[in-house]
């Protein structure tokens, strides 16, 4: 999303008016999160960054004309702190990783297939908050014939959500989802575990081996559409990490809370894509219980074993007459006493 810098241009004006009175501009926060960052990218500090310095300190997700607005060939402070402003709002500002070797665990189950990735290679990026908690997470799964399955997640109000996933690539058996969209509405993510280790440089390498990921994402717009689901994805290794030190950071101090799956459901699958249980034979799960799945029953009706009963009158032991039918579902006890000579 190509961002319009209206403060920038609106700065301008303003110093320009203020130079020709014979004013002095007004002197930029050294301490604040865009100056700071600035810092790490400016490496001839003339207080510009170059394309060419953006692309050597690997300076962010989002490609160099996209951050220079005024296309001038540099980008300054008020052009960057535009693109840091969004991050409250899950606009995550990544930087991509430079020398940390992640590596990938787990399953990716699609309609037609299981993806193993013990043979996947993974690039990954992330924030955290000064006490060590991830707060967004981006990653590049590759494996196959230069098959890859590229995802951003953030914490928003305090949970995890996936903000983008597309694959792409020679993917055999994955056709299905060429040119689809991501359904970020229908797609539910998770984060089971994370870092939880001290971060105390402004960048480094972070240990990811306990970043496991749970989800079911959903690609189109109709109830049919494909999904992917997340078994036990997991990154190994270290992951690079930018810190923000303010707690009002990147998802507003909060760390994203461990989902609960299963909950109150019996069988099926929940929303993540974790499997809730099965249900014995003669039983179906219906809105996620086991039940009786054929009450009242219907034919067709048998004597061999495994049919379904006909329906026949008995009677209790008040000598009562009771349908058999009308007790399908409920737990009732039959003993059937024959004589013979």
């Amino acid at each position: 999303m190509k961002l319009t810098n209206y403060k920038y241009h609106a700065s301008l004006a303003l110093i320009g008016a203020l130079v020709s009175f014979g004013c002095e501009a007004p002197v930029p926060d050294e301490d604040s999160p865009a100056s700071i960052q600035l810092g790490e990218f400016d490496l001839n500090g003339d207080g510009l960054v170059s394309a060419e310095e953006w692309e050597d300190t690997a300076g962010g997700t989002k490609p160099f004309e996209d951050v220079d607005v005024d296309g001038d060939g540099q980008i300054g402070e008020a052009e960057l702190a535009v693109i840091m402003e969004g991050m409250a709002d899950g606009q995550i500002f990544i930087p991509t990783p430079l020398v940390c070797e992640p590596g990938v665990a787990g399953v990716l189950t699609t309609p037609t297939e299981n993806i193993l990735l013990s043979d996947a290679t993974a690039e990954t990026s992330s924030i955290h908050l000064a006490s060590g908690c991830l707060t967004s997470l981006q990653f590049t799964l590759s494996w196959g014939d230069g098959c890859k399955f590229s995802a951003e997640a953030s914490v928003i109000d305090d949970g995890w959500q996936m903000n983008s996933a597309s694959i792409t690539g020679g993917c055999d058996g994955l056709e299905e989802f060429s040119g689809l969209e991501f359904n970020e509405g229908a797609s539910t993510f998770g984060l089971l575990s994370g870092p939880a280790a001290d971060a105390t440089e402004e960048e480094e390498c972070v240990a990811g081996s306990e970043v496991n990921m749970i989800g079911r994402l959903v690609f189109g717009l109709t109830a049919d559409s494909p999904a992917i689901t997340l078994s036990g994805l997991k990154l190994q290794g270290d992951i690079h990490s930018m810190l923000w030190e303010e707690t009002t950071g990147a998802a507003g101090g909060s760390c994203g809370t461990v989902p609960e799956t299963c909950v109150d459901q019996g069988c099926g699958a929940d929303a993540y894509g974790v499997a809730c249980g099965e249900c014995g034979e003669g039983f179906k799960c219906i809105e996620d219980q086991c039940a009786v799945w054929n009450c009242p029953p219907m034919g067709p009706f048998g004597t061999e074993k495994g049919d379904i009963l006909t329906n026949v009158t008995l009677h209790d032991c008040d000598g009562n007459p009771r349908n058999l039918h009308e007790l399908c579902g409920a737990k009732v006890g039959y003993i059937n006493l024959l004589a013979g000579h």
